[in-house]
């Protein structure tokens, strides 16, 4: 969490525009779970409520300091987190002792699933298409890797998958996940500065001597790390030109 709380540089932001990092992904989160979404108002009748909220506090609190937009990645994956207290919600609800309760509970209960059966087939369609969009894409990216990249050419990603176990070639983390180097310059540079800092890329690349940078099209246009490696005096070149329009990009890359 450290190194991607140093490279995203999100908890050196002001005040003001963490807290709407935060209430947005609460907001949207709460939206993208329906009907199922009262059961944290249920909560409210379990035995456990003061510890369940205290929790929900300190863990919203932690990231509105830290890494606020974290809480919008990959559709709300850290904030599922949170889920079992809604389940702890409804299950409390439904065993309460007042008979009016656990009625009432019971017929939100139904309406609540049959929404949730109603969306399965979309939210099916969804994964699928997520699935042979951005998988199959990483894993054609990792053997083009393989089989026209030289082993001995070191390999930068910031999302490793499968070619971390297709092919043999030296793989360098620049966010810093599975390279601990480029954590602390991220953290002397990135966060320092509250910026993407073209250096910082620059410096990594130099560091373990790139010869290749693997980025996805939306990581390289929101974070320009392309740009930033050409800003600071990089040769970068599509070097997979032939897969045309992919999500996984590979380029040639060289000082100048």
């Amino acid at each position: 969490m450290s190194a991607k709380t140093y490279f995203f540089a999100e908890g050196c932001l002001p005040d003001s525009i963490r807290a709407n990092f935060t209430l947005l992904a609460l907001w949207s989160f709460i939206s993208s779970l329906g009907l199922f979404s009262a059961g944290f108002v249920m909560a409210l009748t379990s035995r456990l409520r003061l510890a369940a909220f205290f929790f929900i506090a300190v863990f919203i609190f932690a990231y509105y300091w830290k890494f606020p937009g974290a809480l919008f990645h990959n559709d709300f994956r850290y904030l599922y987190l949170l889920l079992p207290i809604a389940v702890m919600g409804w299950a409390s609800a439904i065993s309460y002792p007042k008979k009016v309760v656990r009625y009432i509970s019971y017929a939100f209960g139904m309406i609540t699933a049959a929404s949730l059966i109603f969306s399965i087939p979309s939210g099916l369609k969804f994964y699928e298409s997520e699935v042979e969009t951005l998988s199959a894409d990483n894993r054609k990216m990792a053997e083009w890797v393989a089989e026209n990249v030289p082993e001995s050419s070191v390999v930068m990603v910031h999302d490793a998958g499968q070619i971390s176990r297709i092919g043999k070639h030296p793989l360098v983390d620049l966010v810093g996940l599975k390279t601990s180097y480029s954590v602390e310059v991220h953290k002397n540079t990135t966060f320092k500065l509250c910026e993407q800092v073209p250096f910082s890329i620059s410096h990594i690349a130099s560091h373990f001597k790139a010869n290749y940078l693997v980025v996805t099209s939306d990581w390289n246009q929101i974070f320009g790390l392309t740009r930033s490696l050409e800003a600071t005096g990089w040769r970068v070149e599509r070097a997979d030109s032939e897969r045309g329009n992919s999500h996984y990009q590979v380029f040639r890359i060289h000082p100048l």
